[in-house]
């Protein structure tokens, strides 16, 4: 007997996990590059790039 193909289910709840975590790390890196001195554009682009990162890996890592 062939088995039939299962398609992988997807979530709200991991998109929205993956918001969530990616906020809250830039958020956190905003404080934290604010605290090593950063100039305020650096601290932008490094928040969001980490961020960013953070937030897709929980949302691909959920699947």
């Amino acid at each position: 007997m062939a088995e039939s193909a299962r398609k992988i289910k997807r979530s709200g709840a991991s998109l929205t996990g993956g918001f969530v975590v990616g906020i809250a790390v830039a958020i956190l890196a905003m404080l934290i590059t604010g605290e090593l001195g950063l100039a305020p554009p650096v601290q932008w682009g490094v928040s969001i790039i980490v961020g960013g990162v953070m937030g897709a890996w929980v949302r691909i890592a959920d699947l």
